[in-house]
């Protein structure tokens, strides 16, 4: 086992990864190579960083609209914006280290010739890219 999760492998075996993340992946590859952005791959992988942790933000969001969670049962209201660094940092290497180069190259040969920028993608990008981060903004 290369430390991976249990829920990313469940979730890899469902399709869900392959159907949300790689696709967004590829759409924004294949869109920043159409305008001609520098390092294209990068810049698509930092905005998918971006998105994934919008995910996540909303559903501890809702959770927290919703009475189900509550970070002032763990955080004092007035305590640093430090104290979420050891939650955010492994979160950030973990997502760094499974979109590594290795598995980009695997994603951009598995979708090589494949038409990508589709009217399907895009709107699959902003209803999973940009509407979660707008509802968390809303939310807020």
């Amino acid at each position: 086992m290369d430390g991976q999760f249990i829920v990313v492998r469940v979730l890899q075996k469902v399709g869900l990864i392959d159907k949300m993340y790689y696709r967004i992946l590829m759409y924004m590859i294949r869109l920043l190579e159409r305008i001609k952005a520098d390092g294209p791959r990068d810049l698509a992988v930092n905005l998918l960083y971006f998105i994934i942790f919008s995910h996540i933000l909303l559903i501890l969001l809702l959770l927290m609209h919703f009475n189900l969670f509550s970070l002032s049962d763990y955080v004092d209201k007035s305590a640093s914006k430090y104290v979420y660094l050891p939650v955010v940092i492994p979160l950030a290497v973990l997502i760094y280290r499974w979109f590594n180069s290795k598995r980009v190259e695997k994603i951009i040969e598995k979708y090589k010739g494949r038409k990508v920028v589709t009217l399907g993608n895009t709107v699959l990008f902003i209803v999973l890219g940009i509407l979660p981060f707008s509802i968390f903004l809303y939310l807020i």
